[in-house]
């Protein structure tokens, strides 16, 4: 009789690889994952732009805003203006002086300059400017546009003539308690589109609030 051969042990399993954390998680996480990670390089790249697109200017320096091109000169603070009306104890003019140039073929409106009473005007209750439909927007202190005029005359203007170039002297009344060394005040200049509507049959210029140029003005102490 022959031996038995020897029992044969059980072959084990091996132990189960474990999967790695990005087999495991669901594929619509792994797509959040990824597009994330897409927007994160392109950012770092430049891909993606901020919401605002600020370009610093100096004096001196010429920006354009589409149809325009603006030179901003010189800032200073007066207490009165020829052709303007006289101001209360609490307010002063800030002037800022600048050559424009309109490329358009139609012309740019410069906004409504405020018209002061016969009396000494009060400025205190004014609210912050922000950016409108206009190219040239004063922000950091409580201010009402009061006009422009230009340089060589000097004779108010409304407009910036299409095919020509000018100096003006725009103007904003402030009020006197603001005028601090450490105020932030800026000259904005927006980009401006014309937009012509064929169903309401007019044109306007529109201002985008989150591209524009920059100008800081020094304000300084009150005169």
């Amino acid at each position: 009789m022959s031996n038995p051969e020897p029992a044969q042990p059980e072959a084990s399993n091996p132990d189960p690889v474990p999967l790695s954390p990005w087999r495991r998680m669901p594929l619509n996480r792994l797509v959040t994952i990824s597009g994330a990670a897409v927007l994160a390089v392109a950012a770092l790249f430049g891909g993606l732009q901020e919401a605002d697109h600020v370009t610093p200017v100096a004096f001196g320096d010429t920006y354009s805003d589409g149809p325009l091109r603006i030179t901003p000169r010189l800032a200073t603070v007066v207490d009165a203006i020829d052709g303007f009306k006289p101001l209360s104890a609490e307010c002063r003019y800030l002037v800022v002086r600048a050559e424009v140039s309109n490329s358009a073929p139609v012309a740019v409106p410069i906004g409504m300059g405020w018209q002061a009473a016969e009396s000494a005007e009060d400025c205190s209750d004014r609210t912050s400017s922000t950016i409108v439909d206009v190219p040239l927007v004063l922000r950091g202190l409580t201010t009402t546009f009061a006009g422009a005029r230009r340089v060589r005359g000097p004779a108010p203007a409304e407009t910036f003539d299409p095919g020509f170039a000018d100096v003006f002297d725009l103007v904003w009344m402030v009020p006197v308690a603001e005028l601090r060394e450490d105020r932030k005040v800026e000259l904005l200049m927006p980009q401006m589109t014309h937009i012509v509507s064929t169903l309401q049959l007019n044109e306007t210029w529109v201002a985008d609030p989150d591209q524009y140029g920059a100008l800081p003005v020094p304000v300084g102490a009150a005169r």
